[in-house]
């Protein structure tokens, strides 16, 4: 049974007769079993002298976490007020030093006990616990926050959650302040002597000269001299001290030969590229280099970073160059957890098989840093430890033939390596399957192998048409010596690329989970800002028109049931990951939120339907309007989702029977890993189930919602608080009307529109007047005044009338709907006028069904069909495409009675110049309501509903994607 949030229950159970201390020593016992480095020697249960200077205070059990910070735990049972009493007992022990090793706790459990139990139970027991932690700002944040909440677990997840909190929030963020200003220092240093257009460090790099890339350059040796301290006690390990000179000062030359001996012990993850950077620079600048990076390695060593690569990690990011065009955006931990655990629960296997456990296969073809794979790592050491296991014993085994990682940035794939190695650094391993892959056209090794020079690579997307590919040496280029398939491999013992027989295991259907955060870059020119770039997907590295061209060429030969260019790399990646898995294989994606409902994704979310069950998407309905605050990544500035789904077993070509998709929407980005964990594990608890391969529940709170917006598309209305279902005359509006014609036939250039569209106060004069633009503050009232008129362009006078005859009309629909601003789904104007990129024309196959689809559009039900079938991607908006507009439900005008027509024409004379709110006040809107109300009536619907009806637009005003984060907004939204 997974771990739930729960609200705490006054107990009426007898009190134990046990005593605690009982409880505290088969606690510990418990955890002790529970990992195979916690011991009587780091686990004290009620011990005393342990605290420094306060050597009489008890803890009742305190894990002294070998590699991370101390954990207190403290305990009672659930009587009247332990829940107070246990958040002041354990707020206290938060600070306090442990005497023997001088670690600071910094994060606490408080456990409440289930009345009546025995410590015999407790192994099999249900409890409740929160988790209280310092944060960077030293305050002391409670999970969950609200104090009447707890998490309902067992032991297991408990040990879970000490291993999770281990991780000291505190020095994560001044690690990170401080490797940051440690590698602009150094970057300087290095500027100072070493212009930033020099060759040297992007060829070693693989990429442009440049600031990002001194910058990219001393991270790396900074890492190393980090990690140095970290092993130096290993045995063949030379001390970090050997390499300094008589002058208390780092010599290049003894650096170099230190890190070769660790070399020819293990760790070429770490030390072989810092090694290629020390040696391609001039002595005087290495010198610099090293003496601001042993610098930032005492200030790291100081506040123990012992977890170091995972701050490496988050800060590479910040120094990838290239990065709009490649899309390097970082997966953030936190997030990174979420889809681990999400994906790795569903794996299906019995941890405690260890040959079940070893056959495993994870793979991440566009693995950056490693966030995802070490996240993955994680989850999995976890399961083994839970399950009797020391994790050290797997270690060897997962580095060579598990985990999967491949990347086209040298700098950004040796660092997923340093991450998972890190873990257990002192095991080694021969070749890690971590693979530097060539992307571009290599022009020396064409000439010199005769290859034509068109030959192109894309990265992990050319391994679509492998099932087993050589690896060979990478050259210094960026693209490997040889074609079948070049790349780098990552050794552990520094034979670099010189196994000629190791294959590179990307077997197609083999993979039993596939887990990535693909680029989200297009193969189009559209992207704002870089219409100079032809192929931004393919513009990083400085790569010209021809080479991009060539690649573009290349991704559209390949097959594609889920990639659309207009959808961009992402897509592209589902069918590489498709490819990859085998029958009950996992699929794990982080995807930008167009996917749920953006049409170039159409294929994507058929195809994943087609060929997947149990599909959850995840997504944040964070209450701002602030993109970024919708991200599992880093400054992506982009609403994403989070994609989990496994693959359905497939009989003589057929996928099994498709099953619906549920979806898990989060008010905020988990902001703690216990928050991220605890997620996963209760997102069966805390999601909407949709219908089969229906995405448009995706990002909604409030369940309800889901269930009436089905409903209605269906033809009826059920309310909140009533069983019953009214019908509801409702049909597409491609059934009642036509759409006009896009923006683009009116206006377009190259002879395509016959209008030169310009603004004017007169357009009751106007001979081709046009409602073009939105302007927010004049469209309040139903009828709406043209804005702009229609110049015809030389010699195109007949294309004009042809035109003005085809799409002009008085119904106006809007395409782009600002549902926190903006007041009107469709709008009629005074006569027929042009419709543009705003208004887009509608024209009713018969006169009388103009004003009920008006009436019914404006109406808050009608609100609400515009939102559920529109793109919302950024709060607060609702985007439907001009194709998708005949698509969209409406009142199905042909059902209506003749004195149903006449009665929607008089309500329209009440209506016509009455205000209306922005669509999402039409909570307190009482024109909105009271259009309302005479629909009702018209339609025959029960009065009685009204109230029921008050209560969905409520609930449709709190959610944040209607909103938007207005103060506007409901107040208890």
């Amino acid at each position: 049974m997974p771990d739930s949030v729960t609200h705490s229950a006054r107990a009426s159970d007898p009190l134990p007769r046990q005593r605690e201390e009982v409880f505290n020593a088969e606690l510990g016992r418990l955890l002790i079993e529970r990992h195979p480095r916690w011991n009587e020697s780091n686990l004290h249960i009620d011990s005393t002298y342990t605290i420094k200077r306060q050597a009489a205070l008890k803890i009742d059990v305190l894990i002294d976490h070998p590699g991370g910070q101390p954990v207190a735990i403290e305990t009672k049972f659930n009587t009247p007020g332990a829940g107070k009493q246990l958040r002041r007992q354990v707020e206290k022990r938060i600070g306090l030093t442990i005497g023997g090793s001088g670690n600071v706790i910094e994060s606490a459990i408080s456990v409440k006990w289930p009345m009546g139990l025995t410590a015999g139970g407790m192994e099999r027991a249900r409890f409740h616990y929160a988790v209280h932690q310092l944060d960077e700002h030293n305050q002391i944040i409670r999970w969950p926050e609200e104090e009447k909440e707890w998490i309902s677990a067992s032991v297991n997840s408990l040990a879970d959650a000490i291993e999770v909190v281990s991780l000291s929030r505190k020095r994560i963020f001044e690690g990170s302040e401080i490797f940051s200003a440690a590698v602009r220092r150094a970057a300087a240093r290095v500027n100072e002597d070493f212009a930033p257009n020099d060759e040297f460090l992007g060829k070693v790099l693989h990429q442009e000269a440049g600031e990002q890339t001194t910058r990219m350059a001393c991270a790396i040796v900074i890492n190393a001299f980090v990690f140095h301290h970290a092993i130096e006690n290993r045995v063949g390990i030379p001390p970090v001290a050997s390499a300094i000179g008589q002058f208390e000062s780092f010599l290049p030359h003894k650096v170099i030969l230190a890190w070769r001996a660790i070399l020819r012990v293990n760790y070429w993850p770490i030390f072989g590229v810092a090694l290629d950077i020390l040696t391609s620079l001039p002595m005087r600048v290495s010198s610099q280099l090293l003496d601001a990076a042993a610098d930032a390695a005492d200030d790291l060593k100081r506040i123990g970073a012992t977890t170091f690569h995972d701050l490496a990690a988050r800060m590479f990011q910040v120094l990838i160059a290239d990065r709009k065009f490649l899309a390097t955006f970082y997966t953030l931990p936190e997030s990174a957890c979420l889809l681990a655990e999400l994906a790795v629960s569903r794996l299906g296997i019995d941890w405690s098989d260890e040959q079940a456990v070893k056959s495993l296969k994870v793979g991440d073809f566009a693995c950056g840093t490693g966030a995802l794979l070490s996240a993955v790592q994680k989850a999995m050491n976890r399961r083994l430890r839970r399950h009797g296991f020391d994790d050290e014993d797997f270690h060897k085994h997962f580095m060579e033939e598990v985990l999967v990682g491949t990347d086209i940035m040298p700098s950004a794939a040796h660092l997923a390596a340093s991450m998972l190695s890190s873990a257990h650094p002192h095991i080694l391993y021969h070749d890690s399957l971590i693979h530097i892959l060539p992307y571009g056209i290599d022009e020396a090794v064409s000439k010199r192998r005769q290859i034509d020079p068109d030959r192109s690579y894309i990265g992990a997307l050319d391994l679509r048409t492998m099932e087993v590919a050589s690896i060979n040496l990478f050259s210094q280029s960026g693209v490997g010596q040889e074609v079948e398939l070049q790349g780098e491999r990552i050794t552990a013992t520094g034979e670099r690329g010189t196994d000629s027989t190791r294959t590179f295991p990307v077997g197609h259907r083999t993979f039993d989970l596939v887990i990535m955060n693909p680029p989200f870059t297009r193969p189009t020119n559209h992207e704002a800002g870089h219409k100079h770039v032809p192929v931004p997907s393919f513009a990083g590295f400085a790569k010209s028109t021809q080479e991009q061209a060539a690649m573009s060429e290349r991704l559209r030969s390949q097959r594609a049931e889920f990639g659309h260019g207009n959808a961009g790399l992402a897509s592209s990646f589902m069918d590489l990951a498709h490819d990859k898995l085998k029958d009950g294989g996992v699929l794990a994606l982080v995807l930008p939120f167009a996917f749920v409902a953006g049409e170039s994704w159409e294929n994507a979310r058929r195809a994943l339907s087609k060929h997947y069950s149990d599909i959850t998407v995840v997504s944040i309905a964070a209450a701002t309007g602030m993109s970024h605050g919708r991200a599992f990544s880093a400054d992506t500035g982009m609403a994403e989702c989070l994609v989990v789904a496994t693959r359905t077993s497939e009989t003589n070509g057929k996928a099994q029977k498709r099953t619906s998709v549920r979806f898990m929407t989060l008010r905020n980005r988990p902001r703690t890993l216990i928050e991220a964990q605890q997620r996963a594990r209760n997102s069966g608890y805390c999601s909407i189930r949709g219908a089969e391969g229906d995405y448009r529940a995706a990002g909604i709170l409030d369940s309800k919602l889901v269930h009436t917006m089905t409903a209605l598309e269906g033809g009826n209305l059920v309310l909140p608080r009533e069983s019953a279902q009214h019908p509801v005359p409702v049909t597409k509006l491609k059934e009642v009307a036509n759409r006009g014609l896009v923006d683009r036939d009116i206006n377009g250039g190259a002879g395509r529109g016959a209008f030169d569209i310009i603004e004017t106060r007169s357009a009751w004069s106007a001979e081709f007047p046009a409602l073009w633009s939105h302007d927010a503050n004049r469209e309040r009232t139903l009828m709406v005044t043209p804005d702009s008129q229609g110049r015809v362009r030389e010699g195109m006078h007949q294309k004009a009338v042809d035109t003005w005859q085809r799409t002009s009309s008085r119904l106006h629909h809007n395409r782009d709907f600002r549902l926190n601003s903006q007041s009107l789904a469709l709008c009629i104007t005074p006569e027929v006028s042009l419709g543009g990129r705003a208004w887009p024309n509608i024209q009713p196959l018969k006169s009388e069904y103009e004003l009920p689809l008006l009436m019914w559009g404006n109406a808050s039900l009608g609100l609400m069909l515009f939102w559920w079938h529109g793109a919302r991607q950024q709060l607060g908006r609702s985007l439907l495409t001009i194709s998708k507009i005949p698509e969209l439900p409406t009142i199905d005008c042909g059902a209506l009675s003749q004195t149903q027509l006449q009665q929607f024409a008089h309500a329209f004379e009440t209506f016509k110049d009455k205000a209306f709110l922005p669509a999402n006040e039409a909570y307190r809107d009482e024109t909105r309501q009271a259009l309302d109300a005479a629909i009702f009536e018209i339609l025959g619907l029960p009065q009685a509903s009204i109230e029921n009806l008050n209560l969905l637009r409520r609930k449709w005003c709190s959610e944040p994607s209607v909103h938007g984060g207005k103060s506007t907004r409901p107040q208890d939204a």
